[in-house]
C-alpha cells in the first residue's frame, strides 16, 4: 500500500496561505478570547513592558491670606504592563482536514469569508484554538518561563492581585479588598452583593462598573433575586444584569473563565489592561515541511496583562470563601 506524501505545491500553497494572511492568522488567537478582552483595555504593538502612571493629588484654597503658602501634594504611582514572548511549533497532516469545507468555519470577516481557501481555514481553525486558552490564561495565568502552556506565559489578574495582596497594597482597609465571609448560595447572592456595593468607595459606587464574575454567582444571584423581590411590580423579568442599591451603576458580566475562581473583580474597562504585539518583525507566522508526512504550523505572540491602578477609587477586589 503506498503511501500518501505531501507535494511540494500543497507545501506551496499553505506557505503562500501563511504569507498571504500573516496579519489575520495573527489576530485570531486575540480576537477569539474577545469574549473576555471586551472588557478590558487593549494596547496593541507592544513588545517588552510600557509603564502606566495613576496621578493623585491634593490642592486647595482658603480665605484670602497672602502669607499663607502650602506644600503641593502630588503622588504618582506607576504600574508596568509586560508582554511576554511565547511561541507554539505544531506539526499536523493536511489530509486530516481534507473534508473540511467552505462552511465548515469562519475564519475571517466581512468579504474575506468568500475568499477564504481551504488552507486558511485549516490553518485558521489551529489558530482559533489558541484563542480560548488566552482566555483563560488572562485570570489564571502563572508565569513560569521554562514552562509548556499559554498559563506558564504571564501573570494572570489572580496571580497579580495574590502578589498584591500579600504586599499589603490589595486590603481591606485599604477598601479595594471585600473578602467574602459565607458560602456565596441562592439565599444570600443578593445580600453579599448588596453589601459589596454598600461598602464601595463614594467615588467608585458612583462610577458605571461592572462586576466580572462566575455563571454561578450570576445564576445564584437571579434565583436570589426572584425569591426575595416578588413582590416588587419593577422585578418583571429573571435576568437582572444590575445589582440592586448600585443605582444602576454595577453590571454583572458573568465570564466562564472564572468558574471555579476565588476572585471576582469590580471595576472599570479602562481599568484592566492587556498588550500584545501583532505588528512587530518578532511576531511571525510560518508554515514549513521538516518531514516527509506532516507540515508544521509555527506562530508566536506577545501577551500580558495588568491592573492600571489599585486605587480604591477604581477597584474593589472580591475574594471567596474557600473550603
Amino acid at each position: 500500500m503506498s503511501q500518501i506524501e505531501i507535494s511540494d505545491k500543497w507545501l506551496e500553497d499553505y506557505k503562500k496561505t501563511a504569507v498571504k494572511w500573516r496579519k489575520e492568522l495573527l489576530e485570531l488567537p486575540v480576537a477569539q478570547a474577545q469574549d473576555v478582552l471586551k472588557y478590558m483595555h487593549g494596547i496593541t504593538g507592544l513588545c517588552g513592558a510600557m509603564r502606566f502612571p495613576s496621578i493623585e493629588s491634593d490642592s486647595q484654597f482658603g480665605p484670602y491670606d497672602p502669607d499663607r503658602v502650602t506644600k503641593a501634594l502630588v503622588n504618582i504611582d506607576y504600574r508596568e504592563l509586560e508582554t511576554h514572548f511565547g511561541s507554539v511549533i505544531e506539526k499536523f497532516h493536511p489530509n486530516d482536514y481534507k473534508l473540511l469545507t467552505m462552511g465548515y468555519s469562519q475564519p475571517t470577516k466581512g468579504d474575506g469569508q468568500k475568499r477564504a481557501s481551504t488552507t486558511l481555514l485549516i490553518l485558521s481553525q489551529l489558530a482559533k484554538a489558541r484563542g480560548k486558552h488566552l482566555a483563560y490564561a488572562v485570570f489564571n495565568g502563572k508565569r513560569k518561563a521554562d514552562g509548556t502552556t499559554t498559563n506558564d506565559l504571564f501573570d494572570g489578574f489572580h496571580t497579580i492581585a495574590d502578589a498584591e495582596i500579600t504586599a499589603g497594597n490589595i486590603s481591606t482597609a485599604k477598601g479595594n479588598l471585600y473578602e467574602v465571609s459565607d458560602e456565596i448560595t441562592k439565599l444570600n447572592a443578593v445580600d453579599i452583593a448588596k453589601d459589596i456595593v454598600f461598602g464601595l468607595n463614594p467615588y467608585l459606587r458612583r462610577t458605571p462598573s461592572f462586576l466580572l464574575c462566575s455563571q454561578d454567582f450570576a445564576d445564584k444571584y437571579n434565583e436570589a433575586y426572584l425569591e426575595t423581590h416578588t413582590g416588587l411590580q419593577y422585578n418583571t423579568k429573571y435576568n437582572q444584569p444590575v445589582i440592586e442599591g448600585s443605582n444602576g451603576n454595577v453590571t454583572i458580566i458573568p465570564l466562564a473563565e472564572l468558574d471555579g475562581t476565588d476572585k471576582f473583580y469590580l471595576t472599570q474597562k479602562s481599568n484592566l489592561l492587556w498588550g500584545t504585539d501583532n505588528v512587530s518583525d518578532q511576531s511571525t507566522v510560518v508554515v514549513d515541511r521538516f518531514e516527509s508526512f506532516r507540515l508544521t504550523f509555527s506562530s508566536t505572540i506577545f501577551f500580558g496583562v495588568q491592573f492600571h491602578t489599585l486605587d480604591p477609587r477604581r477597584l474593589k477586589v472580591i475574594k471567596l470563601k474557600t473550603v
